[in-house]
């Protein structure tokens, strides 16, 4: 990570230690017992923790094939990861492996997804089912390595992952957590992993979904999406990339989109980073209300103040509401918290501010502070199905600059978004401009932001 930036490292994993008094090797050519116990030790990195990093310091490299020698002669303490082709011993094949993985020789690797489950993988990976809303295979296209997809579940809702990679449409779809998986379909995409990315609010649904899958036989690696109605951290995104980078041999690619990343979110939050509270204007960040929120009696729907597709923290924005949990608001309700500011978020409802102004279900909230001062912005469709993709940072500028115009004066909106796609993406001026148009941001060039 480049010096200075908002967001250090965080551990990818926590790795443990542990003793083990089975563990004697001895040259008996039966190895040592592998430890029950976890495992814990900083890594410096958002990489995944892999099976063969014996010594905990997350790399690979001699020092680790050193380590399981002295694990065998019963000089080094036993630990989980000197298994490294997690067959339950500890002995020379486990230097064997280590060795391939060192020289990128390796037909396997183990490593923890982001339930810590241990999950072996084909390497090469050459056929992947993606199930989520479109990040794993945007960060796929981003790896150079899209081609390998052969199976999706959910991402057509994307308009990112459409756009990048046309052919989706015509991949088998296997429908998704939260609507329900086909899993014939998984089964005759015939891939060698599945890659889910699980969110909180399915959790039960989500875990059944591995279950199922892995009876097929089929590896099953999980990523944790920072999730829109769910208290996160932003360094999550950052390890779902190290994972995806180091499952396709792209740790390099991965670091440098996780760097390109950071360095966008440290240039926005480092022009908020010492506002005082008092100095905070109050920011209502809801969605516009659907159909069912009006049978409700529902004008606006908002989610928890700590909603992670906001961060609002993380940019120093007081938010208006402070309940918890998804909930309609009255008009009532909107006039009484008599926001400063208003950022729409994706919702069924719409994302179009003309639509505050111009629908009659709206005018009875036209006395609102923001709506006077005509301070509503909207993040469009970037949180679809309330994920949140790699076009975070965008999100952060929306909000950043509706809520303090006079830090970010120097910036015309559009044109930073399009140098964050075309940067992100590797994708020419139109292409950014399109996709910016289909993400519902096109208000962006008419108000001049």
């Amino acid at each position: 990570m480049k010096p200075g930036h908002v967001l250090a490292p965080v551990l990818a994993a926590l790795v443990l230690m542990a003793a083990c008094a089975g563990c004697t090797g001895g040259g008996t050519g039966q190895g040592g017992a592998v430890p029950e116990d976890g495992y814990q030790t900083a890594v410096d990195s958002y990489a995944p923790v892999v099976y063969g990093d014996a010594n905990g310091d997350g790399r690979i490299d001699q020092q680790d094939v050193d380590y399981v020698e002295g694990v065998i002669k019963g000089i080094n303490a036993c630990t989980t990861l000197s298994d490294a082709n997690y067959d339950g011993e500890i002995d020379e094949v486990d230097i064997l492996q280590i060795k391939r993985i060192i020289n990128g020789t390796q037909t396997e690797l183990t490593l923890l997804d982001m339930d810590g489950r241990p999950v072996t993988v084909p390497q090469p990976v050459d056929r992947v089912l993606a199930i989520g809303f479109g990040f794993i295979e945007e960060t796929m296209f981003v790896l150079g390595v899209e081609d390998k997809l052969v199976g999706t579940g959910g991402s057509n809702r994307s308009p990112t992952a459409r756009y990048l990679i046309p052919e989706l449409t015509k991949f088998p779809d296997a429908g998704s957590i939260a609507m329900g998986i086909n899993y014939e379909t998984v089964a005759a995409a015939d891939p060698d992993l599945v890659i889910i990315r699980k969110n909180p609010y399915f959790q039960e649904r989500g875990d059944k979904v591995v279950e199922i899958i892995e009876t097929l036989d089929i590896p099953v690696v999980v990523l944790r999406d920072p999730n829109h109605f769910h208290t996160s951290d932003i360094t999550t995104l950052y390890q779902e990339i190290g994972l995806l980078g180091r499952i396709f041999d792209k740790t390099e690619s991965a670091q440098q989109l996780i760097d390109e990343m950071d360095e966008s979110v440290a240039s926005i939050t480092d022009r908020t980073r010492d506002i005082k509270e008092e100095d905070r204007p109050r920011v209502l960040f809801c969605g516009l209300g659907s159909s069912g929120t009006r049978d409700k009696g529902g004008v606006l729907v908002v989610w928890a103040k700590e909603c992670a597709s906001t961060f609002a923290d993380l940019l120093n924005i007081k938010s208006a509401y402070e309940g918890s949990g998804r909930n309609c608001l009255s008009a009532e309700h909107v006039l009484n918290l008599n926001p400063d500011v208003i950022i729409l978020e994706t919702s069924p409802g719409g994302t179009e501010i003309s639509q505050l102004y111009e629908e009659e279900h709206y005018k009875n909230i036209q006395e609102v502070t923001a709506l006077q001062e005509h301070r509503v912005y909207s993040i469009g469709w970037l949180t679809l199905c309330g994920d949140i993709q790699l076009e975070l940072p965008i999100i952060l500028m929306i909000e950043a600059k509706g809520t303090y115009p006079e830090r970010f004066n120097d910036i015309n909106a559009s044109e930073w978004i399009e140098k964050y796609y075309m940067t992100i993406y590797d994708i020419r001026e139109d292409d950014a401009k399109n996709l910016k148009e289909l993400h519902g941001l096109a208000w962006i060039d008419s108000y001049g932001f």
